[in-house]
Formats: C-alpha cells, structure tokens, sequence
C-alpha cells in the first residue's frame, strides 16, 4: 500500500519502479523542427489556438469525406449523431461509440481526428491509406477478451484525450501541423500489439520482449517498433507517404520520443522536466517554440497525461477503465503465480489493497501531472475537477478496504 505523510511519493515511485521498469532512463530528444515550408505555411495561422477557444478551432475539412466509404454502419445516423455531440469535449464514451461501430471505436476516433484536424489535407494523405492505416491498427491490437484493457478501446480513448488535448483544453498553439499529427499518430499506435503485461514481467522472465530490447522500455520499443514495421512493409497502409523525407524523418522522431516516454519509469523524471519548463518559459507559445527541447517535453507529456488520464474522466468511466485494468493486473498474477514467480504489485488478487494503490496513484501521479499542464492551460480545469472526485471516491473504497481489512484479522 502507499504509505501516507512525507515518504508517500518515495513509496509511489518505488512501486513505479518494481511494477513498470527498472530504472528510469527517460528518452532525451534536442530536436529542432524547422521552419514550416511554403506548402504548410498558409495553414500555420489557421492551426493556432488561443486557450480560450476549442477545438471548432480545427478544419473540419469539407473536401474530406465524413467517414471512408468501408466505415459504414447500419445505424449510421446515430453514430453522426453521437460524434457531433460529443467528439469535441472532453471524456468521449468510447465503449458506447464502440457498441455504436460494432467493435471499430479506434477507426472512428481516429479518422474524425484527421478530418477534424485537418491533416489529411494537409498533407495530401490518401484516404484509402489512411483507412488502411487505421484498420490495420486496429487489428494489431489484441482483443478484449484476452486483453482487458490495454487494447484497442484504451488507444481510442487516448487517441481521443490527445484530440481534446490539442482542441478543446488549449495545447494546440504551442505545436505546428506536423507535430500534431505526430502526436495524434503515437496515440492511436502506442499500446500497438500489447500483450496485457508489463515491462517488469517481460523483464523478469527474459523472453524476446526483454532479450529484443535490452530490458529498457521493452513494450514501448516493441509497439513503436510494429507501429512502423507496419508503415514500411504495408504500402497500401503507409499513410505517411505523401510527406518528403524530412517530413518523415521528424514524424518519426516525434513519435518515438513520445511513446517511448509513456513509459512509467519516467514518470517524475518528465513531470519535474515540463515544470521546470513552465516556470521559465510561462504560457508564451512563441517561448515554447524558441526551446525545441521544451517542446519535445510538452509533447511527451500530453500522451503520458492522456494515457493516465482515466481518472479524470466521468465517474463511470473512470471506474469502468478501472476495472478493466484491475482484470488485467490479476491475470498477470495468476499467471506469475504458475511460473512461480514473485507476483507482482497490484497483481495478488487474494490482497485487497487495491484502493490504496489507487489513491495513492490518483495523489501522487496524476494529480501533479494534471496540475501542471493546467498551469500552462486553464482549460483542463474540467479534467482536474473530475480528478478531485474521483478521489474522493477512491478515498471511501479506501476506507472500506481498511475496514474489511481489519474485520478480516
């Protein structure tokens, strides 16, 4: 259990550390984007956003069709009806769009953040490859049933939290085109092929996972690494092949550097970064752009938010996200279990501790993570309200475990 009073956040790391990796060897990235060409140019101005405005900010690009000619569904007008509703705010309810689009939540998600933000125009991206892009994704992710949570409905909900991230909550005029295309890309592929275990296991147990890639953010080198096996063996797939080199070459490092930060051994290491950050830079985009490294960092830490950010969804999808990811955690220590192995933290399910854990996750992880990027928007004050209760609520589930606990002795 986290511990409460001073040692609370040395506590938390530690668990970080023995659950997700072993050490925190965070990805550094210098890298400079150059000055937009001439072709992105006259759309740079109409890419800015101010915080106070949303994402109707972003083309919704009438030349693009509304969804590709394969994504057609029997309740067609219900699905338009619930994306126009609710696609732009933040917390979209991905299992309804999912039951909506017969299992296709991550198709949908992230063909209406290309279109809304513009960037299949853009970039003269062909909308078959797109699609093509987009539905293999889908497919390499591993289904529901064997994967509670780490599948394809968690990338489209992250996909869709970078949307808002990028929209509605203001980050949007601290990047260029590219780099939010980039970033919406690692999205949708940075669980890509995940196999409902974590780093640590791999790690322990040394199988190809580990042995590939040296026990250093084994899962996030592996999806980053299927993300573009799958770009350059599948041509009818490659959605970046419209891009001139340099152009790739930068997507590609961005969505490296971002996904391999998603893992949460550099959690502290990448929010102490981007506070420290903030506190020179202050909420000044022309600032932010002059610093290539600040924003290299900024764009890290809006997948890594995204991808911790259930809770400060809606109760009942924070709590649903929950369960999924409680589900996984114990098959992975059932599955320790029969090897012998040491089970891992969170991972007992004969050891009701898990609302601890929570709390203190909620406390000490994301909390901070949130309140920092609200220091640069204000905007994502609608996620830290919903973080606040959520706490709250975990903070009962707490209370109670202690309770039953005790009875139990």
């Amino acid at each position: 259990a986290v511990a409460d009073g001073g040692d609370a956040a040395a506590d938390v790391s530690s668990w970080l550390i023995r659950t997700y990796g072993s050490s925190d060897d965070t990805p550094k990235s210098s890298h400079s984007h150059p000055a937009p060409s001439s072709r992105k140019n006259s759309r740079q101005a109409s890419f800015g956003l101010s915080v106070a405005t949303s994402s109707q900010s972003f083309s919704d690009d009438s030349t693009i069709p509304r969804w590709h000619h394969t994504m057609t569904v029997d309740n067609q007008v219900e699905v338009d009806a619930f994306m126009d509703a609710n696609f732009s705010a933040w917390g979209l309810d991905v299992f309804h769009l999912s039951d909506l689009t017969a299992g296709r939540s991550l198709q949908f998600v992230g063909w209406e953040a290309l279109r809304q933000g513009g960037f299949l125009s853009e970039f003269d991206i062909d909308v078959d490859k797109a699609h093509c892009f987009l539905r293999r994704v889908e497919s390499c992710y591993a289904s529901s049933e064997s994967v509670p949570y780490h599948n394809s409905l968690h990338a489209a909900d992250v996909t869709h939290s970078v949307h808002a991230l990028l929209g509605t909550l203001g980050f949007g005029q601290y990047f260029g085109p590219l780099s939010r295309f980039a970033l919406l890309l690692g999205a949708m592929v940075h669980d890509m092929g995940h196999d409902g275990r974590n780093n640590a296991f791999h790690t322990n147990v040394q199988d190809h996972f580990a042995l590939t890639y040296n026990d250093r953010s084994v899962l996030e080198n592996y999806h980053v690494s299927q993300a573009f096996r799958l770009l350059k063996e599948s041509p009818e797939a490659n959605l970046l092949d419209a891009l001139d080199k340099e152009e790739i070459v930068l997507v590609r490092k961005d969505m490296v550097d971002s996904i391999l930060a998603t893992d949460m051994a550099h959690h502290f290491r990448g929010v102490e970064t981007i506070k420290s950050y903030i506190e020179k830079l202050d909420l000044d985009p022309a600032d932010w752009e002059a610093e290539p490294a600040a924003l290299s960092a900024l764009q890290a830490m809006l997948l890594h938010a995204a991808d911790i950010g259930n809770p400060g969804k809606p109760a009942a999808l924070s709590d649903r996200w929950t369960d999924l990811l409680r589900q996984e955690f114990y098959s992975q220590g059932d599955l320790e279990k029969s090897l012998g192995l040491t089970v891992s933290p969170l991972c007992d399910r004969d050891v009701k501790k898990f609302a601890s854990s929570q709390v203190g996750f909620i406390q000490f992880i994301v909390r901070p993570t949130w309140n920092a990027l609200e220091s640069l928007s204000p905007a994502v004050a609608v996620v830290s309200r919903e973080i606040c209760l959520n706490l709250a609520l975990w903070e009962g589930h707490k209370a109670a475990e202690e309770v039953e606990g005790a009875e139990g002795l």
